[in-house]
């Protein structure tokens, strides 16, 4: 039995009602991220995402800030392997889950743009920043579990390690990867808590999931699964739809152009997979590639009533996503709409315990 998790997203970026324009509408300040998360927590979501990238605000200072303004929220903190020593992130990550009582998870992204991952000088390419990812994880898993702790790969050598303090989840706390690509898919199986998709067709994502358990099976490994995807929803369907138009509707041209060259310099297979979406018939009329054109990566949604979007979520579950991750816009008017009108929807129609939390 699998518990299903909730988690919201925290745009350190900046927010907005409109996407595609040169600038956001709302900046991400510490105070309006922590708005987002205290309202995700009492509209019952069971964590918050926190990007990284050139454009984000610091993911491990967000976190804390969360943390100590919370009572339960647990921080999905993202970390991008090769600008920080593994040894040094699995000491903040332990420190910050000490601090906030077991509530930290780490997501590892491995990166998909090399001319943005150039703005921090790592010019490494795709299949290489997997093998490092690999190494990344080994090592952080490795301190961690063993102390005193030895490693030699290809990118990182480590000598008579001794860890302090330790995490306060066991054996470490909850590891997430993404990506499509066969290196992805490949560390995934063996090294991860957590497989995160971005948000695909139902169809789609049934036969990924089958690829990434057929490869966890070879390491003997259960992996669980999780997707993202943004909620476009209203008490109407033709409410949403409306509101979906007006999400794109102030695109800027400018904008527009970056983002072409972005996706043409970017070596992303999952972003090349959301891309090759536009134009297809979907068999779930709520899923939506309406952004695709206008924003990179997390650019899908599903739109339509409350009743509709739950019923579209639960067919996720159906094929065995237990992990949400949602965005909206903005988030800080949507997140309290999605935790009061959509999760006690999927709660009510899906098996779950006493304890509140819901379960398959």
């Amino acid at each position: 039995m699998s518990e299903v998790l909730f988690h919201f997203y925290a745009p350190t970026h900046g927010d907005s009602k409109y996407i595609g324009q040169s600038r956001p509408e709302i900046k991400g300040t510490p105070e309006h991220i922590v708005k987002i998360a205290k309202a995700a927590e009492k509209g019952g979501f069971d964590g918050i995402l926190i990007p990284t990238g050139p454009n984000c605000a610091d993911a491990f200072i967000t976190a804390t800030n969360i943390v100590i303004n919370t009572e339960n929220l647990r921080p999905l903190i993202a970390i991008r392997p090769g600008f920080i020593s593994p040894t040094v992130a699995s000491k903040m990550v332990s420190t910050l889950d000490v601090l906030s009582n077991g509530r930290v998870s780490l997501n590892v992204v491995s990166g998909g743009s090399p001319k943005e991952l150039a703005m921090d000088g790592d010019f490494t390419n795709h299949d290489k920043r997997y093998e490092r990812t690999k190494e990344f994880t080994e090592i952080l898993r490795g301190v961690w579990e063993d102390d005193p702790f030895n490693y030699t790969g290809r990118f990182y050598k480590i000598d008579n390690a001794k860890f302090t303090p330790a995490p306060l989840q066991k054996p470490y706390p909850k590891l997430y990867l993404g990506g499509t690509s066969d290196p992805a898919v490949t560390v995934a199986s063996e090294l991860f808590d957590t497989y995160l998709m971005w948000g695909e067709p139902v169809e789609d994502v049934k036969a990924q999931i089958q690829k990434v358990k057929e490869m966890a099976n070879i390491y003997n490994r259960h992996v669980k699964f999780g997707i993202r995807i943004n909620i476009i929803t209203a008490s109407s369907e033709k409410v949403a739809w409306e509101k979906a138009e007006k999400i794109i509707s102030q695109v800027n041209k400018d904008k527009v152009s970056m983002l072409k060259e972005y996706m043409d310099n970017s070596d992303s297979i999952s972003l090349k997979r959301i891309q090759s979406l536009r134009g297809r018939e979907f068999e779930d009329p709520c899923f939506w590639t309406g952004m695709t054109s206008y924003r990179s990566g997390n650019s899908t949604a599903l739109v339509g009533s409350y009743k509709q979007v739950a019923e579209s979520l639960i067919k996720y579950i159906n094929v065995g996503i237990t992990e949400f991750i949602f965005s909206s816009y903005p988030h800080l008017e949507t997140v309290s709409e999605i935790g009061k009108e959509i999760l006690p929807r999927i709660k009510k129609e899906v098996n779950y315990s006493k304890d509140g939390n819901v379960y398959i």
